[in-house]
């Protein structure tokens, strides 16, 4: 009994004060960027934090290059997809398929993440022309410090793969080209959708597709499900909490308490009621009230599925046998880094689920 109590105190302080040190980051990047960029900063930390325990499986002379490389091609497609929406879907098209290629050596251990958070993010947050210049600023900064840790860290690593040898990977037979694909047509309709018919927050929907996108379907079927469950008493929770019986002066409190909470969270479901009533919140402002909030919410979730599915349907006309995960030398380590991905899984579920 003593034990089990002991881990949890030192379980519950470590939490603590990564949620303490994530809160302050981002704080700082928001200062130096404007509030526009904040959610960038929180892609970052994701990219930080999972950098700095799985590596991406590239060659260590290329890397740094590549990591800053993607985030200098993110900001370019950001600033496009503010002057035409039409353009945007082709620059979309490229630079996730991009990003998404080069960040899936180890497809099983979601290396992508950083980057298309960053992504979903800066779309999601729209910017006026006189804040181009510290939309491209917060992605370069973010492209060199996700480059200095990932390099200092990872610097011994050996037999990573060039950028010629993954794209002599690429292949229709191949699982992890498939699911790039998905990807990249899923994020793409969905941000289309968004700038199309001006919907705010509409990167709920990106969200929802990105997560909900899997390499099997058996797992997209039980996300599906997992999230709609969880959204709909999310959304009922935030009514019943912030609707009345709760002081507006301790919404504060409440919301960094729910916070703290969701960091022991580990069903995915209940995770999601965590992330919708904290969504919820942060939405107040944005729609006239809390009822149209969680009227959207789940309409943007269920808009998302929707994506998923027809992704899906589009997979499933291909008719092809797709391979698992490549053989390469991510299946030799698969056991020797199973500690890594215990651990990443933490900053899996809260990247995967930020808004």
């Amino acid at each position: 009994m003593k034990k089990d109590f002991k881990s949890f105190l030192k379980l519950a302080i470590k939490n603590l004060i990564t949620l303490v040190l994530i809160v302050a980051f981002i704080i700082v990047f928001s200062a130096i960027f404007g509030s526009e960029n904040q959610l960038i900063g929180v892609g970052l930390v994701t990219g930080l934090m999972m950098f700095y325990s799985v590596d991406l499986g590239l060659n260590k002379k290329q890397a740094p290059f590549i990591i800053l490389g993607i985030c200098m091609l993110m900001a370019i497609s950001n600033i496009v997809s503010i002057y035409n929406i039409y353009l945007a879907i082709v620059f979309n098209i490229f630079t996730i398929y991009i990003f998404m290629t080069l960040s899936t050596v180890h497809l099983m251990y979601k290396t992508y993440m950083p980057f298309i958070l960053m992504y979903i993010f800066a779309e999601g947050m729209p910017i006026e022309q006189n804040q181009i210049t510290k939309r491209v600023l917060a992605f370069i900064l973010s492209g060199v410090i996700l480059t200095l840790v990932y390099c200092i860290k990872h610097r011994k690593l050996q037999n990573g793969k060039t950028v010629k040898d993954i794209y002599k990977d690429i292949s229709l037979s191949k699982e992890t080209t498939i699911f790039n694909i998905k990807m990249t047509l899923g994020i793409t309709i969905a941000m289309f959708l968004t700038e199309f018919f001006n919907i705010e927050k509409g990167m709920w929907i990106s969200i929802t597709v990105m997560s909900l996108t899997q390499p099997h379907f058996s797992m997209t079927k039980e996300r599906i499900k997992h999230r709609f469950l969880g959204t709909v008493i999310g959304v009922v929770c935030f009514f019943i909490l912030f609707g009345g019986l709760i002081p507006s002066e301790f919404f504060g409190i409440i919301v960094a308490i729910l916070s703290y909470i969701y960091t022991f969270m580990k069903s995915y479901w209940i995770q999601i009621i965590f992330v919708t009533i904290n969504s919820l919140n942060a939405a107040n402002g944005v729609f006239n009230t809390s009822y149209k909030a969680g009227a959207y919410r789940v309409s943007f979730i269920f808009l998302g599925i929707l994506i998923s599915l027809f992704i899906v349907f589009l997979e499933k006309m291909l008719d092809r046998k797709v391979k698992e995960y490549p053989s390469d030398e991510e299946e030799i380590q698969e056991n020797k880094e199973q500690n890594i991905l215990s651990n990443k899984q933490e900053v899996l579920t809260n990247g995967d689920e930020v808004c």
